[in-house]
C-alpha cells in the first residue's frame, strides 16, 4: 500500500477506533488527581452581604415560598409515610413472634400429649403386674 492509500484509510475510521477494529472505551483511561483537584474549595468571592440580600429577595419571592411550603408538605408526607410503615413492619414483626410462640406452645401440648398416650398404657400395665405380683406372694404365703 501506498501512503495515500493508508492516510485515507485512517480518515475513514470512526473515533474511539484502533487499526485492529477495536473500541477503545474512555471509561478504562484514568484521570488523575491533580493537586489542585485535591485543594480545598476555592472562595468564589467576597461579596457575603450581597449574596445574602440575594438570597433574601428570591426567599421573599411567592412563587419561591409557595414551592417551600409544597416541598416542605411533601416531606412531612414522606415522613409520614415512613413512620406509618415501620409502625406496621414493627407489628408484623411482633405478631411473627406471637406467631411463633404459640406454634411452639401447641407442639409443645401436642408432644406431652402424645408422650402421655404412649407412655399411660405401659405405666398402667407395670402398675398392674406389680399388683398382681403383691397378690400372688400374699396369698402363697
Amino acid at each position: 500500500m501506498d501512503k495515500s492509500t493508508t492516510e485515507s484509510h485512517k480518515e475513514k475510521r470512526a473515533p474511539g477506533v484502533a487499526e485492529s477494529g477495536q473500541l477503545i472505551r474512555k471509561t478504562s483511561i484514568r484521570r488523575r488527581v491533580s493537586k489542585d483537584d485535591m485543594s480545598e474549595n476555592k472562595p468564589y468571592g467576597n461579596k457575603a452581604e450581597e449574596y445574602d440580600k440575594i438570597c433574601e429577595k428570591v426567599m421573599a419571592d411567592t412563587g419561591v415560598q409557595k414551592t417551600l411550603e409544597a416541598l416542605q408538605e411533601k416531606w412531612r408526607m414522606i415522613m409520614y409515610m415512613h413512620d406509618d410503615c415501620m409502625d406496621l413492619r414493627t407489628q408484623k414483626t411482633e405478631q411473627g413472634v406471637i406467631g411463633r410462640r404459640a406454634r411452639i406452645k401447641r407442639e409443645l401440648i401436642a408432644l406431652v400429649i402424645t408422650y402421655v398416650i404412649i407412655t399411660l398404657p405401659i405405666l398402667i400395665t407395670l402398675y398392674l403386674a406389680f399388683l398382681f405380683v403383691i397378690w400372688f406372694v400374699t396369698t402363697a404365703s
